[in-house]
C-alpha cells in the first residue's frame, strides 16, 4: 500500500492546510481523498506537498510516507 501511494503522481487536487498533519489526527473534511484500490480500508491525499495515508472511515492519519 505504501509503495502504491508513493508511486502516484502529486495531483492537482493537492490541499494546503495551516494545521500540521500528524499521525493519529483526522484530516479535515475539505481535503479531497483517493481510495487505495487494493485496500479500500485506506485512502490517501496530498497535503502540504506530502502524501498522507489514512483510514477511509475515520480519516485518521496512519502514515506519512517519506
Amino acid at each position: 500500500m505504501v509503495t502504491y501511494v508513493q508511486e502516484q503522481p502529486l495531483s492537482s487536487t493537492e490541499a494546503v492546510v495551516q494545521d500540521q498533519i500528524v499521525v493519529g489526527r483526522a484530516l479535515p473534511e475539505t481535503i479531497v481523498v483517493t481510495p487505495v484500490p487494493d485496500n479500500p480500508t485506506y485512502a490517501y491525499a496530498v497535503v502540504n506537498h506530502k502524501r498522507v495515508i489514512f483510514q477511509s472511515k475515520t480519516r485518521k492519519v496512519v502514515r506519512i510516507p517519506e
